[in-house]
């Protein structure tokens, strides 16, 4: 456990709590939006054009 503990310490760096808590929600945001993209085992040369066309994207 100890091992873990210091492996945390290294990846959260310098981050607050308050921005561990905010990265954690960030990450989670972002693995809800690409686990079913993932599991739809695109072929890699498709991948990008599929997932633009099947998803709607603005500039912002």
């Amino acid at each position: 456990m100890t091992n873990i503990r210091n492996a945390t310490k290294i990846v959260s760096g310098n981050l607050t709590e308050d921005e561990k808590y905010t990265l954690i929600e960030i990450l989670s945001k972002l693995d809800h939006f690409h686990n079913p993209i993932f599991g739809r085992n695109i072929d890699t040369a498709d991948l990008i054009d599929t997932v633009f066309k099947d998803y709607s994207f603005n500039d912002n």
